[in-house]
């Protein structure tokens, strides 16, 4: 069975994984839960760049999401979509790359599981 979204046609079985380490390790107990979804998003999406092979110069692979495209995913307003990030970073959850003036910046989501 199809399910039709606004954006596009998936499968309804179509899921984020969420680490249950962000959870579970006492570690990341002061991440805020939209900071894990965000995670979550991202490393979807990192699968789907590894896939397309979309990786830097040594190999690692990279995603592209814009602080905007971050609010309309989250429902959330641009200072929160550039907290959620910090609090990746600061979490060392993603490193961010930027490539200068005017172009987007490279994401790279850390695998914690």
């Amino acid at each position: 069975m199809i399910c039709v979204m606004a954006e596009n046609i998936m499968p309804r079985n179509s899921f984020f994984k969420m680490p249950k380490i962000l959870f579970a390790d006492e570690a990341y107990q002061p991440l805020s839960t939209e900071a894990k979804v965000l995670y979550a998003l991202l490393n979807d999406r990192k699968q789907l760049s590894k896939k397309n092979n979309y990786r830097n110069q040594i190999g690692e692979p990279f995603v592209f999401m814009t602080i905007e495209e971050t609010c309309l995913r989250l429902r959330c307003g641009h200072e929160k979509a550039c907290r959620l990030f910090k609090e990746l970073e600061h979490f060392g959850l993603i490193f961010r790359e930027s490539q200068g003036f005017g172009r987007a910046v490279k994401i790279y989501p850390v695998d914690v599981f």
